[in-house]
C-alpha cells in the first residue's frame, strides 16, 4: 500500500546508516527483503522504512559523498528497471547541485556575517583613537597657531584634512557595511516632500558657499514611500552632496522630484566636470572615484554611490545616471509608491 511508506518529510541521518553509505559510493544500487545475500544491517534499514525493495543512489559532488536518494518501493519485492535507474540518477545530481548551492551559500553569508563583524570592530578600535589625535591637535593649535609660520600652517592643515578624510572613510564603511548587513528593512510610509525638504534645506548652505545656483523642486506633500525614511535621506543627501561638491563655483544643481506611473523619481542635475565615458562602468562599486580632470583634489571615500545603490535596491528601485565631460552630470532613481496611492 502506497500510505506504508514513510511519512511525508521524514528526515534521515547519514550517520543512521554506515552500510549504505559504503555500499553506494561507487554507484547506484538496490536491495531487496526477499535478497538472502542483503548485509544484515542493511536489511533491518529495508524494514524500517516500511518497504519491500529499495535503490539507492549516491548523491556526489566533487568525490564528496553528501548523501543519498533512496527509492522505496513498498507494493512488492521487485527488481528496479534501468530506466528506472536512470531517472532516479538525474533526479540524483539535481539533488546534488541543490545541496551544493544550499552549502555554498549558507558559508558565503557565514562569511559576510565574519566580514561586517570584523569591519565593524576595527572601525570602532580606530575611531577612539583617532578622536583623540583629533582633539589634541586642536589643543595644540589653540596654543601654538600665533606662533606657527606659513609652512607649519600648511603642515597642520594637511594633518587636519587626513584626519578628517580617515573618519569619513570609517562612517561611509560603517553605513555601508549597516545597511548592507540588514536582512529586513523595517518598512514604514516614509513621507517624500519631508524627505527631499529636508535634504534640499541642509545642501543648501553648502551650495551657498560656492556661489552656485541651487534649484530645488519638491515633490507633492502627500507622496508615500514604504521603507526607511532615514536610509532614503542618507541616500538622496549623497546624490546631493557629491553634486555640489563636484560642481565648481557659481555652477548649477538642481534637485528635482515628481510621481509617474506609480513611481517617485528623484533626481540632482548639475553643470559640473562630469565624468569620462570610460571611467563611468565602475561608478556603483565599493571605493571607485571616477577622477575627471579639475577634480583631483576633491576629497572623497568612493563609498557614497555604493550606500546610494544599496538602498534604493533594497527598496525596490533602480539608480541610473548619464554625465557628459564639461557639461555636467545627472544621477536619479525611482522608488514604487505605497500601495495606498
Amino acid at each position: 500500500m502506497p500510505d506504508a511508506l514513510p511519512d511525508e518529510g521524514t528526515l534521515y541521518s547519514e550517520q543512521d546508516y554506515p552500510d549504505l553509505m559504503r555500499t553506494v559510493r561507487e554507484g547506484p544500487r538496490q536491495f531487496r527483503l526477499s535478497d538472502s545475500s542483503v548485509n544484515p544491517r542493511i536489511h533491518s534499514i529495508i524494514t524500517a522504512m516500511k518497504a519491500q525493495s529499495i535503490l539507492v543512489v549516491p548523491l556526489i559532488y566533487e568525490e564528496d559523498l553528501l548523501g543519498m536518494l533512496i527509492l522505496c518501493e513498498s507494493r512488492n519485492n521487485r527488481q528496479f528497471q534501468p530506466d528506472e535507474i536512470s531517472l532516479v540518477r538525474s533526479m540524483a545530481l539535481q539533488a546534488t547541485v541543490a545541496l551544493q548551492q544550499a552549502t555554498l551559500f549558507a558559508n558565503v553569508r557565514e562569511l559576510e556575517q565574519v566580514k561586517s563583524e570584523m569591519i565593524r570592530m576595527a572601525s570602532h578600535d580606530l575611531r577612539n583613537p583617532l578622536h583623540s589625535v583629533k582633539g589634541y591637535l586642536e589643543l595644540l593649535l589653540m596654543d601654538l597657531a600665533s606662533r606657527l609660520d606659513a609652512q607649519q600652517t600648511e603642515f597642520v592643515t594637511r594633518m587636519k584634512n587626513g584626519l578628517n578624510r580617515m573618519q569619513s572613510l570609517m562612517e561611509d564603511i560603517l553605513n555601508l557595511e549597516k545597511i548592507e548587513s540588514q536582512q529586513d528593512i523595517k518598512r514604514q510610509p516614509a513621507n517624500m516632500w519631508m524627505v527631499v525638504s529636508e535634504v534640499s534645506e541642509s545642501g543648501r548652505s553648502q551650495a551657498d558657499l560656492k556661489h552656485q545656483q541651487y534649484i530645488v523642486n519638491l515633490p507633492p506633500q502627500s507622496v508615500l514611500v514604504s521603507g526607511s525614511e532615514i536610509q532614503l535621506t542618507q541616500a538622496f543627501t549623497n546624490l546631493v552632496g557629491n553634486a555640489i561638491k563636484y560642481t565648481p563655483d557659481e555652477g548649477r544643481v538642481e534637485v528635482r522630484s515628481w510621481v509617474e506611473n506609480g513611481r517617485f523619481r528623484f533626481e540632482v542635475e548639475d553643470s559640473g566636470f562630469g565624468i569620462p565615458q570610460d571611467r563611468q562602468n565602475g561608478l556603483f562599486q565599493r571605493f571607485y572615484r571616477a577622477q575627471a580632470p579639475g577634480t583631483e583634489d576633491i576629497p572623497g571615500t568612493g563609498l557614497g554611490l555604493s550606500l546610494v545603490k544599496a538602498v534604493i535596491e533594497r527598496h525596490g528601485g533602480e539608480v541610473y545616471f548619464s554625465s557628459t565631460p564639461g557639461v555636467g552630470s545627472v544621477f536619479g532613481c525611482w522608488l514604487p509608491l505605497t500601495d495606498t496611492q
